[in-house]
């Protein structure tokens, strides 16, 4: 056993009272009382050398140091091995679907989990190319053990974690879990998504060339739509500001957020890239049905989803055959929202004019998108809007709040009309001029189906693989950047 002081890195090297005892610096008294207590106490020294022994052993013998350093050759020599292999071995770090696990004993499905659908579409495309091995890594509390399935190319590692108390342990047993899980995989490249869960720290703390890419601004979601004084919503803003400051490269899914990162991820490369749309979207054929409204979204107060109950007795005064659809589920801790919603409508008395049809999967909620005559997006804050996207792939116009992204992919006047945010009246009056101007509609719609063809997903996993290939080619020259840089796609 050592008795040392408590300075530099001797704390890392002998764990007080376990492996050895520790004293403060330059404090005499206390130096002689623990050599004094250790001399005087056979047990205790013979449990403290074991256990210093032991530790010894497993992290500073011949054998752990070098394939610790073996390991390091590896990662450095790895742009070479693909080089050769032309193969490419990535680990995506995301929620995802669990519906492949549909029928296993053990497992039970959550609707309420956020499924990142967009997530699954890159995934398949990437491994379409041929040229991209993927592994897909998500955490889920829907299953009693961890599962490993693979389906369309991608090998998908289901990770049991429990549903609460998570971000109170500052994701380090969830970075435990998923970094056991890539040991596994031993991916050349890890592309983490998502700020608002452990994805982007694992990624970030994995020693593996990551890339990650944002989903949603939780400092900027708690400005406009939470409480920034949420213990909760105060540890992630702060755990997500580290993972920003420490990103070398991120994918932002609009100028909007590569604008609002930009001071925090300083030392960042920025890629352009959306996400990619399901098919479903692009080949929905339906025809629409007139008046009638949809709104697609996890059900949560950022969406905005009141302003557009309180908008719908305007409309429908104008309108009266005007029918509104709500399509989507509360996200985890939004219950009391959703039932928020519901009363707004019996109260305004408009329970005969609008369903809530709960959770669809992307080829249901297509075929909705496609009989609607418009789509309406009242959200307080967006990072790229997924639905705005679907809608114009379907070939539908949008109404849209003038927050976030939404003008970089609506552009009022061309593929839908933008509307000041948190304006019920703004909101009926330019739902009214689309379903009152057939041939408006038309033109926008059309605009709008042919400007999402950049979302196809081949498209975006040829973009995403280029920012692969660029990232390993700077593993082993990696330069220093005095601010964040900004590549086109």
């Amino acid at each position: 056993p050592v008795v040392a002081s408590r300075v530099g890195a001797l704390p890392e090297l002998i764990r007080d009272g376990e492996t050895g005892v520790l004293v403060p610096a330059r404090d005499d008294l206390a130096l002689a009382s623990a050599i004094e207590r250790l001399l005087s106490d056979e047990a205790a020294r013979q449990r403290l050398g074991a256990a210093a022994r032991a530790h010894a052993v497993a992290h500073y013998s011949v054998e752990t140091v070098a394939g610790q350093t073996l390991r390091l050759y590896e990662t450095m020599l790895r742009p070479t091995r693909l080089r050769q292999r032309r193969e490419l071995r990535v680990a995506m770090l995301s929620n995802y679907p669990t519906w492949a696990l549909e029928g296993q004993a053990g497992y039970h499905n959550d609707p309420h989990r956020h499924p990142s659908p967009w997530v699954p579409r890159l995934a398949r495309a990437l491994a379409s190319t041929g040229h991209v091995e993927v592994h897909v890594v998500t955490q889920t509390d829907e299953i009693d053990r961890d599962r490993t399935l693979t389906a369309d190319g991608v090998t998908m590692h289901f990770v049991r974690c429990p549903r609460r108390l998570r971000a109170a342990t500052l994701f380090l047993p969830d970075c435990a879990r998923l970094h056991r899980v890539l040991r596994g995989i031993r991916p050349d490249l890890v592309h983490a998504h998502g700020t608002e869960d452990a994805y982007s720290l694992a990624g970030l703390t994995s020693g593996l060339p990551c890339v990650i890419t944002m989903q949603g601004m939780i400092f900027r979601i708690a400005e406009r739509a939470g409480n920034p004084a949420d213990l909760r919503t105060w540890v992630l803003t702060r755990l997500e500001r580290w993972c920003l400051r420490r990103a070398r490269h991120i994918i932002a899914k609009s100028d909007h957020v590569a604008r609002c990162i930009a001071p925090i991820a300083t030392r960042a490369t920025f890629h352009r890239i959306p996400n990619a749309m399901n098919p479903a979207f692009f080949e929905a054929a339906d025809e629409p049905v007139a008046d009638r409204l949809l709104f697609a979204a996890m059900i949560a107060p950022v969406k905005g989803l009141e302003h557009l109950v309180a908008a719908l007795p305007r409309i429908c005064e104008r309108r009266p055959g005007a029918r509104l659809d709500i399509v989507g589920v509360p996200g985890r801790g939004s219950e009391a929202y959703l039932t928020a919603i519901q009363d707004q409508v019996r109260r305004l008395g408009l329970a005969d004019r609008v369903r809530f049809l709960g959770f669809m999967r992307p080829e249901a909620l297509a075929r909705e998108m496609a009989q609607a005559s418009v789509v309406v997006v009242p959200s307080l804050e967006e990072m790229f809007c997924n639905v705005a996207a679907e809608a114009m792939s379907v070939g539908r116009p949008v109404v849209a709040s003038r927050v976030g992204s939404l003008p970089e992919l609506v552009a009022d006047g061309e593929r839908g009309l933008l509307v000041p945010p948190v304006d019920p009246q703004a909101l009926a009056d330019a739902v009214l001029r689309l379903l009152e101007d057939d041939a408006l509609r038309a033109r926008m719609g059309a605009a709008a189906r042919a400007w999402a063809q950049q979302w196809e997903p081949s498209v975006v996993a040829q973009q995403t693989l280029a920012v692969y290939e660029a990232i390993l080619q700077e593993v082993m020259t990696l330069p220093a950047c005095d601010g964040p840089r900004v590549l086109d796609k």
